[in-house]
C-alpha cells in the first residue's frame, strides 16, 4: 500500500533532522490551526515551511537534494535558516514555520512553555561532543571573572554555559 505524502514528508524529515517539530496539528483534536497545514480531510498544503540550522546534520543533505520538493511537487517548499533553537521556537510560536530542527534544550523550553508542537524524532544525544569556545587566554572558569559571556538565551549553548 503506498504511503501518503504527509507520511513520506515526516519520514524524510524524521530520518534527517535531530528534532522535528510540527506546529500544524493540535495534539488533542488533530485539527489544523495553521492555514498552510494539512487539513482534517487529508488535503495537502500549498506551502510547507521547514526551519533549519546550519549545523553538521543530515537535514542539510535532504535540503540540498531537494527531497521534500520531490516528494511534494505540488507544494511550495520553503527552507528558513535559524541561528539557534530559541529562534525556531519563536517561529513556531508565531506560526512562521510548519517544521523545525532544534536541540533538546530549546525543545524542552518549548514544551514547558506550552508551544503547540510535537517532538517527532531525535537523531542523537550530543553528550560529550558539546563544547563552548573562548578567546585565547581563557583556560578555566576562573578566567571568565570580569569578562562578558554571550550565548542565545534558552539554547543548548546557554544550558551548557
Amino acid at each position: 500500500m503506498p504511503l501518503k505524502r504527509r507520511e513520506i514528508l515526516l519520514g524524510l524529515l524524521g530520518a534527517s533532522v535531530p528534532v522535528i517539530l510540527s506546529s500544524c496539528v493540535s495534539e488533542k483534536t488533530g485539527s489544523s490551526s495553521n492555514p498552510s497545514s494539512t487539513t482534517a480531510t487529508g488535503t495537502l498544503p500549498a506551502r510547507i515551511r521547514i526551519g533549519y540550522q546550519v549545523i553538521p546534520n543530515p537535514e542539510l543533505l535532504a535540503k540540498a537534494l531537494g527531497l521534500a520538493d520531490k516528494a511534494f511537487p505540488d507544494a511550495k517548499v520553503e527552507y528558513i535558516s535559524f541561528d539557534s533553537g530559541r529562534d525556531v521556537n519563536t517561529a513556531i510560536a508565531a506560526k512562521g514555520i510548519d517544521f523545525g530542527a532544534l536541540g533538546t534544550v530549546p525543545a524542552s523550553v518549548g514544551i514547558a512553555s506550552g508551544l503547540p508542537y510535537q517532538v517527532y524524532f531525535i537523531l542523537d544525544v550530543i553528550g560529550a561532543a558539546e563544547a563552548l569556545i573562548a578567546k585565547k587566554g581563557i583556560k578555566s572558569i576562573a578566567d571568565l571573572k570580569g569578562k562578558k559571556v554571550a550565548t542565545p538565551f534558552g539554547s543548548t549553548a546557554h544550558f551548557s554555559l
